[in-house]
């Protein structure tokens, strides 16, 4: 534990100089938002307006929900070699032989409580980084079946010196194989190589943006993600610097004139995102042709525009020529929205 927390501490560090606090964890007071795009809002429903609105059994629904995105999040970060070893170590764990059983608790007891901890966090925002700090405890496990194998063998024959020596060379190469297969994206199955066209064109966008843009714009997924990269190369110094914001708002209101920022506001249809936005000043939203991440109900004007009178058009990648990045971006007409 005292080295768990050595190798945590850095995060500490961290989170009491740019938040005062170093446990402080912004989304705490937002996690039972209605869903992933209430996190940003700022608002603060907590775990009694979430009861006192939707009951004991909506915060079970919640907790069941979180239970199942955890699981099936784990499920494919398991993906390429550990979902094969970890079956074996779960059974193995539970019937040790010369294992020394209280470490072999002990991994169960982190593993358990951190799932334990993550499940409502997951009932909104299924994000696989949250499970990385189970990668150790999971990496034990998934060792455990090898360790047997080759120390005591299976209960129909044992392993000579040799054979133990040809199972972990079968062992390592099966997982650089699986490794190199998901790494490289092979029949569909991987990641696969990165599509650089598509990523200029994001840059070359967010650079449209900052150059030719000045107002508040909807914070989404994909939309504005190059928006802080830009800004920190678009300057001729050759040493790049980058400050956090400081304080206990982490999506301060960082707007100056001649200027292009993004802001998180929530609605759950268009009027109420609109309404919201007029009084944090909110003046363009992009939406994708695949979709808005957070804001489904928006997908309509990319196709519909004309149905929107009060969004007006200022940029299509269609009418500038990109031919992986297809977005729209409207400037809210306040005056015209009934």
């Amino acid at each position: 534990m005292i080295f768990l927390l050595i190798i945590i501490s850095p995060l500490f560090v961290q989170r009491y100089i740019q938040f005062d606090d170093p446990f402080y964890v912004w989304y705490t007071g937002t996690i039972f938002a209605d869903n992933y795009a209430g996190i940003f809002s700022q608002e603060d429903p907590g775990i009694i307006n979430f009861v006192e609105e939707y009951g004991i059994s909506g915060l079970t629904d919640r907790l069941v929900n979180g239970l199942a995105n955890l699981f099936n999040v784990l499920f494919r970060i398991l993906f390429p070699y550990l979902i094969v070893l970890i079956p074996f170590g779960v059974l193995f764990s539970l019937r040790p032989i010369k294992q020394k059983l209280r470490n072999i608790k002990a991994n169960w007891i982190m593993i358990i409580v951190t799932i334990s901890i993550l499940i409502i966090p997951f009932a909104i925002a299924d994000e696989r980084r949250y499970l990385f700090s189970l990668f150790p405890f999971l990496i034990i496990l998934s060792t455990i079946p090898i360790q047997r194998v080759t120390d005591y063998g299976l209960s129909t024959f044992s392993f000579n010196e040799r054979q133990k020596s040809t199972f972990l060379v079968i062992i390592v190469g099966i997982v650089i194989l699986l490794s190199g297969i998901f790494t490289m994206g092979i029949t569909g199955f991987g990641y696969g190589p990165p599509n650089l066209a598509l990523e200029n064109e994001k840059i070359k966008f967010t650079e449209y943006l900052v150059e030719n843009f000045d107002g508040k714009m909807l914070r989404d997924e994909v939309v504005n993600d190059y928006l802080a990269y830009v800004n920190i190369t678009s300057g001729d110094n050759d040493f790049k610097t980058f400050k956090s914001p400081r304080g206990k708002d982490p999506y301060p209101d960082l707007y100056e004139p001649g200027k292009v920022v993004r802001i998180s506001v929530y609605g759950k249809t268009i009027e109420e995102l609109i309404i919201n936005g007029e009084t944090k000043g909110l003046k363009y939203i992009g939406i994708l042709e695949d979709g808005s991440y957070f804001f489904p109900f928006l997908n309509d004007i990319y196709f519909n525009e004309e149905n929107y009178p009060y969004m007006k058009k200022v940029f299509d990648s269609n009418e500038m020529g990109y031919k992986e990045f297809k977005i729209k971006v409207f400037e809210i007409d306040y005056k015209n929205f009934p």
